[in-house]
């Protein structure tokens, strides 16, 4: 309120030029709704906060000329109600998260699931099972460090256990090894 209107000097209360300007958030503080108000005065004022409704300003005004959005508006009116609804939440850029394993483990062809004990299954075929994150359409080296048993993969027999540059098309990958008989060490050195 802009202070007591010269029109109304004589009259009880307190009469008030003034404006009231909604600002939208998204556009960078432009101007959303404006109403300028002449001999007004204020009746009734209530703050409340809702959880779900976040904080709520009733204002009660009555007003003999009203200019909203630069159209003059001039009645006789009453209990002029304004509600601040409760401002949009900015929506939050969404972080991208680190490409990761979560889980690998094996199961058998009657899908039992298994992680140790893999010489129970030499010479059969196994199903590597890997949970991933983020990873479609990178390259994996899975390390399946095992000393007991080796395997192979399409045919061939993974070095050191290891199965390189094995492209995620998926975040559950099921990939078909074959557990075969260790390696000597003199066979290595041959």
């Amino acid at each position: 309120m802009c202070g007591k209107n010269i029109a109304h000097g004589g009259a009880k209360g307190f009469w008030h030029d003034g404006e009231i300007v909604f600002y939208d958030e998204t556009s960078d503080g432009q101007e959303f709704y404006r109403y300028d108000l002449q001999y007004v005065m204020p009746i009734h004022f209530r703050l409340e906060y809702d959880h779900q409704n976040g904080m709520v300003i009733h204002l009660t005004l009555t007003a003999l000329d009203r200019v909203y959005n630069h159209l003059l508006h001039t009645e006789n009116f009453y209990g002029y109600f304004f509600e601040y609804a409760k401002p949009k939440e900015k929506p939050k850029p969404m972080l991208k998260e680190e490409p990761r394993v979560i889980d690998y483990y094996f199961t058998d062809k009657d899908k039992k699931t298994f992680r140790n004990n893999l010489e129970e299954y030499m010479n059969q075929s196994i199903i590597v099972n890997i949970r991933t994150e983020n990873l479609i359409g990178e390259k994996l080296t899975l390390n399946l460090n095992n000393k007991e048993v080796d395997f192979e993969y399409q045919g061939k027999r993974l070095e050191n256990d290891i199965l390189k540059d094995y492209e995620i098309t998926s975040d559950f990958e099921q990939i078909e090894l074959k557990v075969i008989k260790q390696k000597d060490e003199k066979q290595w050195e041959e």
